[in-house]
């Protein structure tokens, strides 16, 4: 390597360094060559066997080596991740190894779209256990003219979601108004949030 060989002789001879290592278990020597390229330089696109059947990428082989090395030199695994791996275990269950990524791609998707709708019943359960608060007071704050949404700034300093066309026809920026707050959900910053309603002039 210190001839400083163009990178696809670089990457031939990093790859049977590291072929070599691991199959005599000689982690260190595949820790010392695995950082000897970058893996931005390395074809993301899977491999293909005779048969047309796809494989790992070279970048996918040399992230593989990476991660194999330090965990056999003793690089912890945080338990959040083992408990992950677990119970993608059980999930899997006794079903084969997928026989591509394409495949393995596939069935990652299948668990996380099964996740995100348990998710997604959390979140309609939640928003449904809050209840309207009434008879609020607060600033509308009608931000850009070109924006067709504002906010109503409470006294207490929160600020409350409200659509312009749902404001008295007559509202300018500061008026003071009355308003009650549904529960709401804020999809941009993924969390729970209010919405303003019946909003009207303070009498």
């Amino acid at each position: 390597m210190s001839l400083n060989p163009d990178s696809l002789a670089a990457k031939v001879i990093v790859f049977k360094v590291l072929k070599s290592a691991k199959s005599s278990d000689h982690w260190e020597t595949v820790n010392e060559w695995v950082v000897k390229i970058d893996p931005d330089s390395l074809s993301a696109k899977p491999m293909t066997d005779d048969l047309g059947r796809e494989g790992w990428s070279d970048q996918s082989l040399r992230y593989n080596y990476r991660i194999k090395g330090l965990v056999e030199k003793g690089w912890t695994v945080p338990e959040s991740i083992i408990n992950t791996f677990n119970n993608l275990n059980k999930i899997i269950g006794n079903n084969k190894e997928p026989s591509s990524l394409k495949e393995a791609l596939s069935i990652c998707r299948s668990e996380w779209s099964k996740l995100l709708c348990k998710e997604n019943d959390l979140k309609n359960l939640s928003y449904k256990n809050r209840k309207v608060k009434r008879g609020l007071v607060g600033k509308v704050s009608l931000g850009r003219s070109d924006r067709p949404f504002c906010f109503i700034i409470a006294k207490c300093e929160q600020s409350y979601f409200c659509y312009k066309s749902d404001l008295p026809p007559d509202i300018t920026d500061g008026n003071e108004v009355t308003f009650d707050a549904i529960p709401s959900f804020d999809k941009k910053k993924n969390k729970e949030s209010w919405k303003a309603s019946n909003i009207r002039h303070c009498t």
